[in-house]
């Protein structure tokens, strides 16, 4: 009887301490899962010169300032708004970050480039700019349709 009992207690020792590490043999693993794609961004630089128009003679004189952005990303992006800051030649900032936005749900695909405007630019502040600084800010957004836009 006392042969047998330790025997069982060899066989369950083995089978709960699991395989040898000598055992090459590999052990089943659960399947690894499809790698998911990056996701796509958008990314806006800004293209081309710019211009100040529509500038009014009334009492107090304003300008339109017009510029361009180019998506250089790989994705689409809604709700493109920011900010420009306008700068005289010398370097001294001209006025306060002024806003701008395109309509909210406009999609801007992978290297578009969108004309952006900031309207009520004081024409003293017109007449120095020399150079601008614009801060984009977006949503990016799949470029599929999609039927509830």
């Amino acid at each position: 009887m006392r042969h047998s009992f330790l025997c069982l207690l060899v066989v369950v020792g083995l089978v709960s301490c699991g395989s040898d590490k000598d055992d090459p043999s590999p052990s089943p693993t659960a399947p690894s899962p499809s790698p998911v794609p990056a996701p796509t961004r958008a990314f806006f630089v800004p293209v081309g010169g710019f211009a100040f128009t529509e500038c009014t003679a009334t009492a107090d004189p304003f300008c339109t300032f017009v510029a361009q952005l180019e998506n250089r990303g790989t994705g689409c992006a809604e709700a493109l708004r920011g900010t420009v800051r306008f700068f005289s030649a010398s370097g001294i900032q001209l006025s306060l970050p002024l806003s701008w936005n395109l309509p909210p749900n406009q999609i801007v695909l992978g290297n578009a480039v969108v004309t952006y405007r900031v309207h009520f630019v004081p024409v003293n502040v017109a007449q120095l700019v020399a150079d601008y600084i614009v801060v984009p800010q977006w949503t990016d957004v799949s470029c599929t349709p999609s039927l509830n836009r």
